[in-house]
């Protein structure tokens, strides 16, 4: 199993984390095995009731330097850009069911990872979180603690991808499964960058 797991990892979605020409695979996979963890999955960005606040927006905004106005992405990015509630629900519906920043290319990939907004950073995801707290030595159903890191990684990456929290919404969970399912999907953002930068 251990092998398999990490043989499943594409080489595009490791390299992209390679530190140095003498970084073995399961350094990388170590060193940053949250956002490994993260694009293997995706389902999070599939989701239609992600909140953003008004204050993250604005950040987000900034770190992407648009030349477009922010009421503009404002419109584009939130599902109720007029709300004086503080929080905003990133839109999903007008891009295929996903963020409009999220594409599919071996692995779910964001087209602004590096810049990404801080709800995307610190999104809380329940097998992750347990996955921390038994790297941290806490007992935890999910890991065994006779196994070995990569065992438990291989066990995380196995919950990710068959036991999706979009399961609870059926229609952000039938468009999740749709691009699953797909090899290729560029986001819309990839397909109109041009337009808006």
């Amino acid at each position: 199993m251990t092998g398999d797991i990490i043989g499943q990892i594409p080489e595009s979605l490791a390299e992209r984390f390679r530190e140095h020409g003498q970084q073995d695979r399961i350094s990388i996979i170590k060193g940053n095995w949250k956002s490994i963890a993260c694009m293997i999955c995706g389902a999070c960005c599939c989701s239609s009731v992600v909140p953003i606040s008004a204050r993250d927006l604005e950040m987000f905004y900034e770190r992407l330097g648009f030349s477009m106005s922010l009421e503009s992405f404002r419109s584009m990015f939130v599902a109720d850009p007029e709300t004086l509630c503080v929080n905003h629900t990133i839109e999903t519906k007008r891009y295929g069911g996903r963020c409009m920043f999220l594409g599919k290319k071996e692995h779910f990939c964001c087209d602004v990872w590096d810049n990404r907004a801080e709800v995307c950073r610190n999104f809380f995801c329940w097998e992750t979180a347990n996955f921390e707290k038994w790297m941290n030595g806490e007992q935890r159903d999910s890991f065994d603690n006779e196994s070995s890191w990569i065992q438990n990684f291989s066990r995380l990456v196995t919950l990710l991808t068959t036991e999706s929290p979009l399961g609870f919404f059926p229609e952000d969970m039938a468009g999740y499964v749709r691009l699953v399912d797909t090899k290729n999907s560029p986001s819309w953002f990839e397909t109109n960058r041009d337009n808006l930068i």
